[in-house]
């Protein structure tokens, strides 16, 4: 009758990265979504079901040399999955914007670690599961346009991700109660796009990503190479990165029907903050001129 819709689907996944005693790995789905009207709004209701696999990248099973040193062949190396569900509502209020909210619970196993072997040694890594980890948490995004020359849009994710068991072949430095490496808790961002003139549209917006932990790879380094003090433990080496905020502009202006030109500016401000880890250098402000054209 136009309003539930159900779906399902199974998928099959063979790698040849992996250890031998893994087979074709089957991935089953099903969701639904019941679509009503209520009054000038309209709203869809959806739930879901299902398993998602991924492989190891290519080298993790037989080993080689990466730009961080040595990775040492796992040959019992196994792909990573997903199973879990999800539910949310998508409501539409005509021109004036929208909302989505979803919910998910979902638990991750066989989770792939790039292991440090030793702190002080020739830098020596290997791919291993380590175990498994649960996923839970809210995603929430929006438009609005309050009139027909400007529109905001906004999305936030809170995620409470929490190692619950690590297999028995893994040695890396997870414990179980830990957050994943390089995992924010909080992840962000938005615009507010203007249209001046028919021909002519900009859009000022940013990202924000909330504090993470990783490995204090300066420091690290600084031992192998640098002759300061080994701290006791690899473990001792993980440091509390802080978030940060990134600001955007773009400006795009029609002058045919077949000629844009644009200007885009990524990290507006200038900013120099870690965004993965304290041995990446990244760019400041990043100015781009150029031109569309449609033929």
């Amino acid at each position: 009758r136009g309003a539930l819709f159900i779906t399902a689907g199974l998928r099959g996944d063979r790698a040849p990265n992996v250890g031998r005693q893994y087979r074709t790995t089957l991935a089953p789905r099903i969701g639904a979504a019941y679509v009503r009207q209520l009054g000038t709004v309209q709203a869809k209701f959806r739930a879901a079901y299902g398993k998602g696999i991924r492989p190891p990248i290519s080298g993790a099973r037989d080993g080689g040399m990466s730009a961080q040193g040595t990775v040492l062949p796992n040959p019992a190396i196994g792909p990573e999955w997903q199973t879990g569900a999800d539910a949310g509502v998508d409501l539409a209020f005509g021109p004036w914007g929208s909302f989505s909210a979803t919910y998910y619970d979902q638990t991750a196993r066989d989770l792939i670690d790039l292991v440090p072997l030793d702190a002080s040694a020739t830098p020596a890594y290997m791919y291993q599961n380590a175990g498994s980890i649960r996923n839970t948490g809210w995603e929430l995004d929006g438009t609005f346009s309050p009139v027909k020359a400007v529109a905001l849009r906004g999305e936030v994710t809170v995620m409470d991700s929490r190692v619950e068991a690590l297999s028995a072949e893994y040695t890396g430095d997870l414990r179980v109660g830990d957050r994943p490496h390089a995992t924010p808790r909080v992840t962000s961002g938005g615009g507010i796009r203007v249209i001046p003139r028919p021909s002519t549209d900009l859009e000022l917006f940013f990202v924000h990503t909330g504090s993470w932990t990783d490995y204090d790879y300066l420091a690290l380094y600084g031992t192998r190479y640098g002759g300061q003090p080994r701290r006791p433990s690899q473990r001792d080496y993980l440091r509390s990165y802080p978030g940060f905020t990134k600001v955007g502009l773009t400006v795009n202006h029609r002058l045919t029907d077949r000629l844009d030109i644009f200007l885009s500016v990524e990290n507006l401000t200038g900013s120099h903050a870690v965004e993965q880890n304290d041995v990446y250098v990244l760019p400041g402000r990043t100015t781009v001129l150029g031109t569309h054209l449609r033929y």
